[in-house]
């Protein structure tokens, strides 16, 4: 079990569409923001230096440095005020175990460390910018609102498994924007590869390689030969699981898979490529071409997958190479 099970898979999506030849041509024809009024009366101005007290609210209304660890704590919340600037030196760190939020107008600049706890907040309505020097551990919830920015070039940047970014401002930072694709690539392939294997459901492994749109007219074109979407699937299910018992006769109770190689590929796809794609998506964003490894049952080799990922609507998708 290794090339051979993810030949099964990859070559049963892309299966499916073969039936739909006929048609082909003619498919191609938040995270809510945290608004929380304060009041300037109960919040006390920090400076950067003197410990945070948990369930309190702070502001910061003038620049200040931070140049050693310092911690906003639980039900905790810190608000960089308009105009004013919190800059994280190289000798300080600033954890997040509560609320940060950056107004319109305002700056935290970060060539120390800036780390957000898992369930925790920071909201930004105005400028995160990093130093080249600088560390971001993200675990919590990152929301880059309307008129926010995440700027510059850490040294490293690592997004938690249970991180949430949501981005309705500029997410001008390579390293965030390659951490969030990654995760959200490497998720829509395990989804695919669980899917098929552990929970023998191939059209929800299917719905991950096939956009709604695409399935609704390829079910309406089967409909007029006598068959569906779903018959169709229910087939290559069959024929699916009853390969992979060939290969293993261990029961498979978990898939997890590890990307770690992704090359943009949008202005370069194959041509062979670059017509499925047409087909199946119309419009596409970002493709990247995958190098990927397969685990299953946590300590078993899956073999590896070479494979596409694809942005459309605002969605990735995992699509086999056509050859």
């Amino acid at each position: 079990m290794k090339k051979r099970i993810i030949s099964l898979i990859l070559g049963a999506v892309l299966s499916v569409s073969a039936p739909l030849g006929a048609f082909a041509e003619a498919v191609s024809a938040e995270q809510t923001a945290y608004v929380t009024q304060e009041s300037g009366a109960s919040a006390a101005v920090w400076n950067g230096k003197t410990a945070l007290k948990s369930g309190k609210s702070y502001i910061v209304n003038s620049d200040i440095t931070i140049s050693k660890a310092m911690v906003i704590p639980s039900k905790t919340t810190v608000t960089v005020k308009s105009g004013a600037k919190l800059w994280i030196s190289s000798a300080g760190s600033l954890t997040v175990k509560g609320t940060l939020k950056v107004q319109s107008g305002a700056t935290v600049a970060v060539t120390g460390k800036l780390a957000l706890s898992v369930g925790k907040v920071i909201s930004n309505s105005g400028t995160i910018r990093f130093g080249t020097k600088s560390t971001a551990v993200i675990n919590g919830k990152l929301s880059i609102n309307k008129a926010g920015v995440v700027s510059g070039k850490p040294k490293s940047l690592s997004l938690g498994n249970k991180a949430v970014i949501t981005v309705k401002g500029k997410n001008e930072c390579a390293k965030l924007v390659s951490a969030v694709e990654k995760r959200d690539i490497t998720a829509v392939f395990e989804e695919m590869y669980s899917a098929a294997l552990v929970d023998k459901d191939f059209a929800k492994s299917a719905s991950t390689v096939y956009p709604d749109e695409y399935v609704k007219t390829a079910d309406a074109y089967l409909k007029t030969q006598g068959s569906s979407w779903s018959e169709q699937c229910k087939e290559f299910n069959k024929q699916l699981q009853s390969e992979v018992a060939v290969e293993t006769s261990a029961k498979i109770t978990s898939v997890s898979v590890s990307v770690p190689s992704m090359k943009d590929i949008t202005k370069t796809v194959g041509s062979a490529d670059k017509a499925v794609l047409d087909a199946v998506y119309g419009k596409y964003d970002k493709v990247y071409d995958i190098s990927a490894a397969l685990t299953v049952n946590k300590d078993n080799d899956g073999g590896k997958i070479a494979a596409m990922a694809v942005l459309s609507g605002g969605k990735w998708y995992a699509m086999p190479h056509s050859t």
